[in-house]
């Protein structure tokens, strides 16, 4: 009887434990003044902050839906393309290490599994990302950049809709390249692609799950991957619906 209390005490110890976020740095001062998260749909993103942190693995940026993922018991949920946000990682994770499009990790350095792993892989990785998954949501389209710094390019409004995150084909003479678009106004877009833009060119954009062709021109580069066009003409008022796109 005296076992089964003492277990069933501990039990409950693990459940508080599993709510405190805990700084990848700890002081007296932040032990003490810990507590429980907020659960996931009632977390207040109004104090985000630039995220960032060191990248230790991949040779190029990454850009996909982020999964943010508190336990390995959670990896079924994982989809291909997806870039995984956990506090960190061990063994246990390495399934999903070869279907992500990224890691970033809240600890750990160069010699952590996370680290070590991706690189193996040749996975895009960044960690030591303090407040990552609390500032970022599953769903939220991530842009991983070579400099460490992190980009919410649109954030999941946890309700079924998101802000408008448009996959593309993107016409260019022979080739077609796969893409992301983001930012659409009338008159022009962010593009996100892995592929070399120049600019000045010219270009077609095909929306997924659309045959309607909008002529487009590469305006700039702005980083790594990521393109600003301008349209050759305006979109219809009622926009990307429009019969007049064409």
């Amino acid at each position: 009887a005296h076992l089964l209390k003492l277990a069933e005490s501990r039990r409950g110890r693990e459940d508080l434990f599993e709510k405190v976020d805990l700084k990848t740095r700890l002081t007296l001062k932040d032990l003490e003044n810990l507590q429980p998260r907020a659960p996931e749909g009632e977390r207040d993103r109004s104090e985000d902050h630039d995220l960032s942190g060191s990248v230790v693995a991949g040779n190029s940026w990454a850009l996909g839906a982020a999964r943010v993922l508190h336990s390995p018991d959670e990896i079924d949920s994982f989809k291909e393309g997806e870039i995984l946000v956990a506090r960190f990682t061990d063994p246990s994770w390495t399934p999903v290490f070869s279907r992500a499009a990224g890691l970033i990790t809240e600890v750990g350095g160069h010699l952590s599994h996370a680290a070590i792993l991706a690189r193996e892989l040749n996975v895009p990785a960044i960690v030591g990302v303090e407040g990552a998954t609390s500032s970022i949501r599953t769903g939220d389209l991530v842009c991983m950049n070579q400099d460490g710094g992190i980009e919410l390019v649109a954030n999941y409004h946890g309700k079924g809709t998101a802000l408008p995150r448009l996959r593309a084909s993107l016409l260019r003479q022979d080739e077609i390249l796969e893409a992301m678009v983001v930012n659409v106004s009338r008159n022009g877009a962010t593009v996100f692609t892995d592929r070399d833009l120049v600019p000045g060119q010219d270009l077609k954009v095909v929306l997924d799950e659309s045959e309607t062709e909008i002529k487009a021109k590469v305006i700039s580069r702005r980083a790594p991957g990521k393109y600003s066009l301008r349209f050759d003409k305006p979109l219809g008022k009622k926009g990307l619906d429009d019969p007049l796109l064409s």
